[in-house]
């Protein structure tokens, strides 16, 4: 063989390796797709900047822990599921257009008779 024969071949063969490499990708990709181990980047910044943006919102905090498939540990973490008062809060903090926090304070130190 040729130089020339040669550097095509050895070529060739790096085409087909890095082909075969490709495709081994692209089955895992499509594998862990159907999965649903997959979330679009651009989704999950769009959620955080929402989340951010309506002064923490446990609606958004709720959807971005189904769709991240948080455990009960990491709902926990997040303050996730945190009772009646807690998700009655957020909700009139919401209308009233005050502050979550201090809505749900105010509530803590009360029980359901006051």
């Amino acid at each position: 063989l040729s130089g020339a024969q040669r550097y095509v071949l050895k070529l060739e063969n790096e085409n087909n390796a890095l082909r075969n490499g490709y495709e081994r990708m692209m089955q895992k990709m499509r594998e862990l797709s159907s999965e649903g181990n997959m979330v679009d980047r651009r989704l999950v910044v769009k959620l955080i900047v929402t989340y951010f943006q309506q002064n923490y919102s446990s609606d958004v905090l709720d959807l971005m822990a189904r769709m991240l498939q948080f455990t009960d540990d990491d709902k926990r973490k997040v303050g996730i599921g945190q009772g009646v008062l807690g998700s009655m809060s957020s909700w009139l903090a919401s209308i009233a257009g005050g502050e979550t926090h201090d809505m749900k304070e105010s509530f803590d130190d009360k029980n359901l008779a006051d």
